[in-house]
């Protein structure tokens, strides 16, 4: 049964309950005085505390396991304070907020037209707005929403969908409790690569690392248990990154970056590990403005990334342009603090076989948006996702170096 067919027979039900209500109160008001009627209207009226009816009808819409509990809300027709008051008794609940905050947290790129429909449901001042005062009912269901998840989480990566700034102890401690051990990892490495072959690959490359400014070398083929890799040194930036294209025996391509492992760090401005814990949130929500992360390894500060075949653009001057041109980078509230460099962004064309399974690439492609290969300079602010102290910190960028 579609939505808009069961809101009507729910509204149906509605209207008929609150005739009921008014016909109890009537009745209960000739059975008791004048102050126990004050006590007896506050628990129900409006102002006090959400309709009866209103909430089993929100309730009896989440059953359809198709309905989000954020889009049975907003499909609910009712004055703005009656509906503020079905909102503040669903975060009230702790089952029914972890649900409804769950159905914002998981399509994180949707956050943005919840809110601007919030925004034309609810009163000016509604508790879904204020989210970052310590008091807010909302913020309080949101912190309750991050200890539940935390506490059964199955993987990292399952956090790093939610949202990207999470604090480096934390990971490493939740990784150590997840796995029993401390080589913190995210995703895999390719089975073109072939975990087997990672170290002596790296050992291979090792060979070849520069620092600061980079220098043209000639990289010898490496043939490691029957599998032959060829290799390029790529020269873009001036940072200590190293970054090298490796070609696989089956002909697929990746990128690999790394640097001495004294640099790493996961909060770290500029570090590998930022960058990934950042990246993997994109490639989780599968973002068509971000080149997608296979690997990274915080033992030896490596990464594994697709390779996108691409031509350089014109550098872009105004922080207004990756708005623009990247607008599924900005959905996922992520937002660039500095204009990168020329070859750490290229536009999306229509034969990347490795972004074609990103949200909606077809129109990314029409549009002639860029992918970003570099997210060291972005900061993070999404709608109704306020930072939990102990959980979160600020994203390093280029401009919070001393956060």
């Amino acid at each position: 049964m579609q939505l808009n067919s069961i809101n009507n027979l729910l509204d149906k039900k509605f209207y008929n309950n609150k005739a009921l209500n008014k016909n109890s109160q009537i009745q209960n008001y000739n059975n008791i005085d004048n102050k126990e009627q004050k006590v007896y209207a506050s628990h129900l009226n409006f102002r006090g505390g959400a309709d009866v009816a209103l909430l089993s009808k929100y309730k009896l819409l989440t059953q359809n396991k198709n309905t989000k509990p954020i889009e049975a809300f907003l499909s609910i027709n009712a004055p703005k304070e009656e509906l503020e008051a079905l909102g503040k008794a669903i975060l009230k609940d702790d089952n029914l907020s972890f649900d409804f905050i769950k159905s914002l947290t998981e399509f994180p790129r949707k956050v943005k037209l919840y809110y601007a429909q919030l925004q034309e449901k609810l009163i000016p001042n509604s508790v879904f707005f204020n989210v970052y005062f310590p008091t807010n009912e909302y913020k309080i269901a949101y912190n309750k929403y991050i200890e539940r998840r935390v506490r059964e989480t199955q993987s990292i990566s399952e956090l790093l969908q939610i949202r990207p700034d999470w604090k480096e102890d934390f990971l490493l401690k939740k990784h150590q409790e997840l796995y029993h051990n401390n080589n913190f990892e995210l995703g895999f490495v390719p089975d073109s690569i072939g975990a087997n072959n990672f170290n002596s690959i790296m050992n291979h490359l090792n060979n070849y690392k520069d620092y600061g400014f980079k220098t043209k070398q000639d990289i010898p083929d490496l043939t490691v248990n029957g599998k032959t890799f060829n290799f390029q040194k790529l020269l873009d930036g001036r940072s200590d990154k190293n970054v090298f294209l490796i070609k696989t025996p089956q002909n697929k391509n990746f990128v690999i970056k790394t640097t001495d492992t004294n640099q790493r760090g996961l909060n770290k401005p500029f570090a590998i590990g930022t960058c990934c814990i950042i990246d993997q949130y994109l490639t989780m929500n599968n973002c068509r403005n971000s080149a997608p992360l296979r690997y990274y390894n915080h033992d030896t500060n490596t990464a594994i990334y697709d390779f996108i075949e691409h031509e350089t653009t014109s550098k872009i001057n105004s922080l207004r342009g990756f708005v623009d041109y990247m607008p599924d980078f900005s959905d996922l509230g992520l937002y660039h603090s500095d204009t990168v460099g020329t070859n750490n962004y290229f536009k999306l064309s229509a034969n990347q076989n490795a972004m074609k399974h990103t949200y909606d690439f077809n129109y990314g492609v029409e549009h002639e948006e860029l992918v970003s290969v570099d997210n060291d300079h972005v900061y993070f602010n999404l709608g109704l996702s306020p930072m939990v102290d102990e959980y979160h910190k600020y994203l390093p960028t280029g401009m919070q170096m001393f956060n």
